[in-house]
């Protein structure tokens, strides 16, 4: 498909025992072809328009505690858990935006990111 990748799909799996709950997400896009302007893309560049698949995986921890009236729950995680790098896009393909040399609407085009929280009711 030009211009973004033809299938994409999410499997996420959680499970639950107690207060603890534990979460994968996998994420998956299929190869592509961009949509290339030749008047601004250069032949060393046409080898780029072809795009593999991509799989991002993703984990969740977390845990509730529950206080007789308070309740509260510590949560965290990783997305893009094994650091994969964005394809490289250059300027003049149609899903790259400037300044990224990817397509950062499509693939992760910052890395491995840590979260984490605290929720709380009373």
């Amino acid at each position: 498909m030009p211009g973004g990748p033809a299938n994409r799909a999410t499997l996420q799996a959680q499970y639950n025992w107690r207060g603890l709950s534990v979460g994968w997400t996998i994420r998956y896009q299929g190869p592509m072809k961009d949509q290339v302007d030749l008047t601004q893309v250069s032949p060393q560049q046409l080898p780029f328009n072809s795009v593999p698949e991509f799989t991002y995986h993703d984990l969740q921890l977390g845990y509730s505690f529950v206080e007789s009236k308070l309740k509260t729950k510590l949560y965290g995680g990783i997305r893009n858990l094994f650091d994969k790098k964005p394809p490289f896009l250059p300027t003049g393909m149609q899903t790259q935006i400037t300044g990224t040399e990817t397509s950062p609407s499509s693939y992760d085009a910052i890395g491995r990111q840590w979260f984490a929280g605290i929720e709380a009711e009373f």
